[in-house]
C-alpha cells in the first residue's frame, strides 16, 4: 500500500490543486531455472491508484517492473527474450499538458531479443532489437498512439576493479497510427563510464550525440529536427544494508505533443 500527497497535481503555475492518493498493489514473482544454462522469470504487479479529491484521476495500474524473461545460451552467447508491459499514469511524462486536471493513461508494451557475449573476462558486448507498442487509454490522446522499432548495440570494458568504460549506439524508427504527429527516425551514439570510488560509493555517466529527423507525415506543422548532446549521470551512496541515497541528472529528447519533440531536463 502506497500513500502519496501531491501539492500540485495538475502541474500548474497558477491555480494549483493538491490531493492525497492511496495505491494498493499486489505482486507475484517466479524464478525458474530450466537447467544450469536456461532461466525463466516472471514479475507481475497490478494495483489501483485512488485519489481523494479528484476521483476522475483514479486508475488501474500495472507496475513498470512487470515482465516476462527467458534466457538461454547458444554456445558462448546468451540470448534474452523479454516482454515488458505497464500502464503509465504519470502526468509529469507530458509537461505540455500542465495546468489542467487530466487523466493521462497509456498502455506500453515492449518486447524484444538481446544477445550478450563475453569474448574476454574484461570485455562484454550486446546486440538487440525491441518493438514497442504505445496505446492510449483515453480517446483524446489517440493521436499519440505509435509503434517503435529500436536497434541497439554496445560494448563494455572493465579497465580496472574501479573503472568500467563502454560505448553504446541505438537507432529508432517511430511510426504513428494516426497521421497527426510526424513519424521520425533517431540515432544516438556515445561513451559510458562507471567509477566505483569505494564499496559504498558509485558514480556513473553517459554522453550521447543524438540526431532525430522528422518526416512531414502528419498534420502537425512543426518542421524542426533535433541535433545535439544528451546525457545522464548520477551518484549512489550506500549508507548501510537498510538505506542508500543518490542523485541523478539528465537531459533527454522526448516525442512531443502537437510538436515534434520536447527537450527534458530532470534532477532526481
Amino acid at each position: 500500500m502506497t500513500a502519496e500527497f501531491t501539492d500540485n497535481i495538475n502541474l500548474a503555475e497558477e491555480g494549483r490543486r493538491s490531493d492525497i492518493s492511496l495505491g494498493p498493489e499486489v505482486g507475484i514473482g517466479l524464478f525458474y531455472p530450466v537447467n544450469h544454462r536456461n532461466l525463466f522469470s516472471l514479475d507481475l504487479g497490478v494495483g489501483y491508484r485512488w485519489y481523494w479529491e479528484h476521483d476522475q484521476l483514479s486508475t488501474f495500474q500495472v507496475s513498470p517492473n512487470t515482465h516476462v524473461d527467458y534466457r538461454f545460451w547458444v554456445k558462448d552467447v546468451q540470448i534474452n527474450l523479454h516482454d515488458d508491459f505497464h500502464v503509465q499514469a504519470d502526468p509529469a511524462s507530458r509537461p505540455e499538458l500542465s495546468g489542467s486536471a487530466f487523466n493521462y493513461r497509456r498502455f506500453i508494451n515492449n518486447s524484444g531479443i538481446e544477445a550478450t557475449g563475453q569474448p574476454w573476462e574484461s570485455l562484454t558486448w550486446t546486440l538487440g532489437y525491441d518493438f514497442s507498442l504505445d496505446r492510449t487509454l483515453n480517446r483524446e490522446f489517440r493521436a499519440l498512439d505509435r509503434n517503435a522499432h529500436t536497434f541497439h548495440a554496445g560494448t563494455q570494458h572493465e579497465i580496472s576493479p574501479r573503472w568500467t568504460a563502454g560505448l553504446y549506439a541505438a537507432y529508432t524508427l517511430n511510426e504513428y497510427v494516426q497521421k497527426v504527429q510526424n513519424d521520425s527516425a533517431a540515432w544516438s551514439v556515445g561513451p559510458t563510464l562507471v567509477f566505483k570510488a569505494s564499496e559504498f560509493l558509485t558514480l556513473d555517466g553517459s554522453l550521447f550525440f543524438t540526431r532525430q529527423d522528422f518526416e512531414r507525415s502528419g498534420t502537425v506543422a512543426d518542421t524542426s529536427d533535433f541535433e545535439g548532446l544528451t546525457f545522464q549521470g548520477g551518484l549512489r551512496h550506500t549508507l548501510n544494508r537498510r538505506m542508500s541515497h543518490g542523485i541523478r541528472a539528465r537531459r533527454s529528447i522526448e516525442l512531443g505533443l502537437a510538436s515534434n519533440y520536447t527537450e527534458m531536463h530532470a534532477v532526481q
